[in-house]
């Protein structure tokens, strides 16, 4: 019997052997105390050290997954043993090694005290806006004076920090796969060498609120990139819808795309107004895409794109009204997701404050992911709009299957011939959720039904139900239905 074998004890002098397929044993007690005492003495003399070292690794690499949020704790294994040391050392590719330089620690005498191992430089979230003093500077200059080791950085560059390592982020970083910088609004811009113009192994690019001129000759070199975010984009540093269009245009492994610029007059205008036959870049890997700006830019960008795997889409509009939204609608038309028949639940918020209105299905699990907010809409147009926006949005309408209708208390009460209007625009939904704020819309419609009114008023419905805070209550749907189906 293996010393692994596991043993279940049922008590007096039998027990169940797993390793004979389960049969009860019965023999003398005294035999089983002699056998439990050799099975205690072996299992004392197992230990960890007799495993080889290549086992070890793979114990080790587990670890690493296990602190994948901690990636940097891997120092601990190194302090165990000797031998450990020497197995986690001589395995630093597999179990993806990395020294973490911060600030706040004495960079130039931790990294004499390491083997050249990569380097991740980053600054506490909990400091993120605060000025560094001098030696945490200088701490981060020693970190970039060691370029070819460097593997990701993440940086809120202040004009002192930037005034210090402005020539040394000028340089060639050939292993960096990741960089994350944010600044704010009054920040210096960053210069047109960036990197040395191009950064080879770049996957992950992060800039938020940091001015960069040369961003579009830097982005063609980036061919790489996974995921970009360009966020709080600024005057000097924006970049035209057709010159992005172009940069994603070779961007063949982009999974995720945000666009975000930090208000309405920093939206650089295109130079070439698009065409109808206008040939769109393919980005075949992109799944998630944010924006947030105008219309007319996204309008402008989305002419010029295709992503055939899109499944996740985030819109946030500046515009205080929005009339045309054609080329988001074929664009969405072109995506994938949107030929399966059976796949999309669709909500509506419509506040009355003037701050939000926004549609879209929140369910990240379903297999498209859509939301359009328009913060700044005027408050006596937050229904017509919406009316306007669904109404272009056919490629998600034709489809749907389950609606929300949601707002808050303070909403008034709109003309029923416009909830009407809205109301005809989803023939296909069989199931509408309602929150107890709408819910006096919807009856003022049915009290307002008749054969003529009622064309084309939800015509599959075939679920009603009213959602108030902790509860979901059933309605009686007979009058939508007898009347949409008598047309």
């Amino acid at each position: 019997m293996s010393i692994w074998t596991p043993i279940f004890r049922m008590g007096g002098d039998s027990y169940y052997d797993s390793e004979n397929g389960g049969d009860l044993v019965t023999r003398d007690t005294g035999r089983m105390d002699e056998e439990r005492d050799h099975r205690q003495i072996h299992h004392q003399r197992v230990t960890i050290h007799v495993l080889p070292d290549d086992v070890l690794v793979e114990i080790f690499y587990f670890y690493r997954l296990r602190t994948y949020n901690h990636p940097h704790l891997w120092h601990k294994l190194v302090h165990i043993c000797r031998r450990w040391r020497y197995v986690v050392f001589s395995s630093s590719r597999r179990l993806d090694l990395q020294l973490l330089c911060r600030p706040e620690k004495p960079v130039r005498r931790s990294l004499d005290c390491w083997p050249e191992l990569p380097l991740v430089i980053s600054r506490p979230l909990s400091r993120q806006k605060y000025r560094l003093a001098d030696d945490e500077e200088d701490n981060i200059v020693a970190a970039l004076e060691r370029p070819s080791r460097i593997f990701e950085i993440s940086l809120y560059l202040t004009d002192s920090l930037l005034g210090k390592v402005g020539t040394l982020i000028q340089q060639p970083f050939p292993e960096l796969k990741k960089i994350d910088l944010s600044s704010n609004w009054r920040a210096l811009p960053v210069p047109d060498n960036f990197l040395g113009g191009f950064a080879p192994r770049l996957c992950e690019l992060t800039l938020n609120s940091i001015p960069f001129p040369g961003l579009p000759k830097f982005l063609l070199s980036a061919n790489g990139l996974v995921r970009l975010e360009l966020r709080g984009i600024l005057t000097g540093g924006c970049i035209s819808s057709e010159a992005m269009a172009n940069c994603l245009s070779g961007m063949s492994k982009l999974d995720h795309l945000w666009i975000e610029f930090q208000s309405k007059t920093s939206h650089p205008r295109s130079k070439n107004q698009r065409s109808p036959s206008l040939t769109r870049a393919i980005l075949p890997a992109l799944t998630y895409f944010k924006f947030e700006g105008t219309s007319e830019y996204l309008e402008d960008l989305v002419a010029r794109i295709h992503a055939p795997l899109l499944k996740g889409l985030r819109i946030i509009f500046f515009d205080k009204l929005v009339f045309d939204i054609l080329q988001l609608s074929q664009f969405i038309c072109l995506m994938e997701k949107v030929k399966i028949r059976d796949y999309l639940s669709f909500d509506i918020h419509i506040p009355n404050t003037g701050h939000d209105m926004d549609m879209g299905s929140t369910d990240k699990n379903l297999i498209l992911w859509f939301s359009l907010s328009i913060p700044f809409l005027p408050r006596d147009r937050h229904l017509s709009c919406t009316i306007r926006i669904c109404d272009q949005l056919s490629p998600l309408r034709s489809h749907l299957q389950e609606l929300g209708l949601y707002g808050d208390k303070r909403l008034s009460l709109q003309d029923v011939p416009e909830w009407l209007d809205l109301l005809r625009l989803f023939p296909t939904v069989y199931s509408l959720t309602v929150c107890d704020y709408i819910w006096p819309h919807v009856t003022a419609v049915q009290d307002e039904l008749n054969e003529d009114s009622a064309m084309g008023i939800l015509p599959s419905l075939t679920e009603l139900r009213i959602d108030s805070p902790g509860t979901l209550t059933t309605y009686p749907v007979e009058r939508f239905i007898t009347a949409g189906r008598n047309l």
